[in-house]
């Protein structure tokens, strides 16, 4: 038997320096078969990530999905610029949406109006809501996502600035809703720029936590109600111009981080662009492009796309359809009900919560200042189960939707000053991190081509809802029964959780589409 040379003698200097370079190669080569027996026994699992630590190229993958990419770049300072641009907006957002719940009793005493008729304001933000909705989603999904969401802030700060100067109860009345023409939007807006420059792993607990800047907003302006509204006789009217300084702050911040959405410009088949904004998302996280997409083969055949879609209204509106189809319909309906009852019964909690407070014989500005720190214990708790495999997006939305039910129950039954800021605490803790989960869950249901406009279509739906809501919520704020007011959410959010119960479609660490 013909036995090979050696490659080189043990007496030769390269010797060492080459052993120890067949020893690192061969560490290399097990280490690679190591991970591609437990890639292979998860090949059927469906939150495969691929292993991408090595150039496409050297894998010997001819394809890739978008996902890939975005677990190659990674996390870094590009998803820490994102977050804070996207933690900002919902900062700002939430500090204008908050703001009926503090001024209603001045403004009441200023015109000298009823709950009731208080209740002509936040419905009259419904009705713009929805034709907002329509427009500013319909432009997300077909200009992008930078200049609907620049605009829609501009929208939201000029309107409410004016706003602060009304001479009239009426003048309030309209301005404040050309104000929240953009609301629904913005909200839709945010989680959908943001999860779209994230990787899979860890995606639904960026999103949570973002949830915490949002909260943040609530009790900066919470805090600014305490103190300027009893300290100033247009205390109310400060609050509203401080609500529009983050809004115009969260502008000039979308304006100069311009990058476009890599998932929209697939989607919409500009493929050249895609690169070159993937290009530029490594750069910024220390890393090139070329090390896992040779620049010598073009993107296309590189990347696994799905036929991408035009962007005429024609071809959105077709795409809508989609999602009351298979295998979209039974998901729709789903999260269409429980995303009303939500919304309803949130909302309306926190609209009167100050008079109820101030009925119960409790600092309202105080307490409600309180309530809404528990929000940051609720999210944090939250962003850590909402990864676990044993617990995920619906095991996690039916433990906080529960703990709510029980904590309505607690305040109406248990009332007396030291329970009740206690159990105000208890029922943001868990009713909050809610809406921020239930988010991240809807975008991740659906595809790019429609991720805005669906979320959107939701809050629209909601505003419906939300016309009446103030009504019946000042009606029964009215009523002397002082266990009425919780009971009635309590039992809506029951019903919230018992709808749950069916939801069957799990989305942790599954991968994004990218059209229908």
């Amino acid at each position: 038997q013909t036995v090979a040379p050696p490659l080189c003698s043990a007496d030769d200097a390269s010797y060492p320096r080459l052993k120890r370079s067949l020893s690192w190669w061969k560490l290399r080569l097990c280490h690679q078969q190591l991970l591609a027996t437990m890639d292979t026994e998860r090949e059927d699992a469906p939150d495969k990530v691929p292993l991408i630590n090595q150039p496409l190229i050297n894998q010997g993958i001819q394809k890739v999905a978008v996902d890939d990419i975005m677990t190659f770049i990674g996390y870094g300072p590009l998803q820490f610029i994102a977050f804070c641009m996207v933690g900002l907006t919902m900062l700002a957002f939430r500090f204008n949406t908050s703001l009926f719940a503090f001024i209603d009793i001045s403004v009441q005493d200023r015109w000298n109006v009823s709950e009731v008729t208080f209740a002509i304001i936040p419905s009259a933000t419904s009705v713009t809501n929805i034709i907002g909705g329509f427009g500013y989603g319909y432009m997300s999904d077909h200009f992008g996502r930078v200049w609907p969401y620049a605009l829609s802030l501009l929208n939201i700060g000029i309107f409410g600035l004016a706003s602060a100067f009304s001479p009239t109860f009426a003048t309030l009345v309209v301005l404040r809703a050309l104000t929240s023409f953009a609301v629904s939007v913005v909200a839709s807006t945010t989680v959908t720029t943001l999860i779209e420059f994230l990787p899979v792993r860890n995606r639904g607990k960026v999103i949570v936590l973002a949830k915490l800047t949002e909260s943040l907003g609530s009790c900066i302006c919470a805090g600014l109600a305490w103190w300027l509204i009893p300290t100033y006789k247009l205390g109310w009217r400060y609050l509203i111009v401080a609500a529009s300084i983050p809004i115009f702050l969260a502008t000039i911040f979308r304006l100069v981080f311009h990058l476009q959405s890599p998932r929209y410009l697939i989607a919409r088949g500009r493929f050249k662009e895609a690169r070159t904004v993937f290009s530029q998302m490594a750069r910024i996280n220390g890393k090139h492009l070329s090390d896992f997409l040779p620049n010598e083969v073009q993107f296309k055949e590189l990347v696994v796309i799905e036929t991408p879609k035009s962007s005429t209204l024609w071809q959105t509106l077709q795409n809508f359809s989609a999602m009351f189809k298979s295998p979209y319909l039974t998901r729709t309906l789903l999260i269409g009900i429980v995303y009303v009852i939500q919304g309803m019964s949130s909302y309306g909690a926190s609209l009167f919560l100050p008079n109820i407070l101030n009925q119960l014989k409790v600092s309202p500005y105080f307490t409600s200042f309180v309530g809404y720190l528990g929000q940051f214990p609720g999210i944090l708790l939250m962003s850590i189960i909402v990864e676990w495999p044993r617990v995920g997006r619906l095991n996690s939305l039916r433990f906080f939707t529960f703990l709510t039910v029980v904590s309505f129950f607690l305040f109406a039954f248990v009332q007396n000053t030291v329970s009740i800021p206690v159990f105000t605490i208890l029922i943001y803790f868990s009713m909050i991190p809610l809406d921020a989960l239930f988010n991240a869950y809807i975008v991740e249901c659906y595809p790019t081509s429609i991720r805005a406009f669906s979320l959107a279509f939701f809050k629209i739906i909601l505003s419906f809802s939300e016309i009446c809501i103030p009504f019946i919520s000042g009606y029964v704020t009215k009523v002397s029964i002082s266990w009425l007011y919780p009971v009635v959410w309590a039992g809506l959010f029951s019903v919230q959780f018992i709808i749950l119960l069916f939801f069957r479609f799990e989305t942790r660490e599954i991968k994004l589409t990218d059209t229908v």
